[in-house]
């Protein structure tokens, strides 16, 4: 995987949601807890772990892996959709409360006046739009993609809405960085939220990825 940014005439750019736009991983983790809370502990603490390392990817992807890999049952899709049900409605509550990451308003205020905006994000599409508009700033964003679209997907579809691979993706998931890889954009990690910081340090130095802690810092790249 070769990512090594490279400064050049951009003319989009593309953010994961949780952890880049809100300071809402932990959000996420807990709203798993809360629709998880009738199962073993141990058990929901090591699925948990799991959901940590792997950000970026969908609630409709993990709360079938919890059947399968944690609970070491069969697929019943029943279940799982009374349980993505119950997990929008305690995000679409906690993120109510959640904050916007530092410099995250002045840095969207900035950009959307020299570039196309978009969220490519493993949230709920309809949640993420609802949450936006909620709290002000869906305006600033020519397109909100997310779930049940996978994360490579919704680059793609920006891709193709964009006709050009002039993009970056700023991220804070290997997810986030194996969709850009992909769908050919460049990429930028955002670690002072990420949940697999340290993995994603040493992954981003091998490869000559920029690193950025807040959004702020965003515009010394572009």
């Amino acid at each position: 995987m070769n990512l090594a940014y490279e400064k050049k005439e951009y003319s989009a750019v593309v953010f994961d949601c949780d952890g880049v736009i809100f300071d809402s991983n932990g959000l996420k983790t807990k709203a798993f807890r809360e629709v998880l809370s009738s199962y073993p502990s141990d058990v929901v603490d090591k699925f948990i772990q799991y959901h940590q390392v792997y950000g970026g990817i969908s609630r409709y992807v993990k709360f079938r892996v919890f059947q399968t890999d944690f609970l070491h049952t069969e697929i019943n899709e029943s279940l799982i959709e009374e349980q993505i049900g119950n997990f929008g409605q305690v995000c679409r509550r906690l993120y109510k409360s959640a904050e916007f990451t530092p410099g995250c308003l002045d840095t969207l205020e900035y950009l959307a006046r020299k570039y196309s905006l978009y969220v490519a994000s493993g949230g709920a599409e309809d949640e993420l739009r609802e949450v936006f508009h909620d709290k002000g700033v869906a305006n600033y964003f020519k397109l909100i993609l997310g779930a049940p679209k996978k994360k490579n997907e919704c680059v793609r579809e920006i891709v193709k809405l964009e006709k050009s691979k002039h993009i970056v993706f700023v991220g804070d998931a290997k997810a986030d960085m194996v969709a850009a890889h992909q769908e050919g954009l460049s990429f930028v990690f955002m670690s002072q939220f990420s949940d697999a910081k340290d993995e994603m340090l040493l992954e981003t130095q091998q490869q000559g990825i920029p690193v950025i802690n807040t959004l702020s810092e965003l515009k010394r790249l572009l």
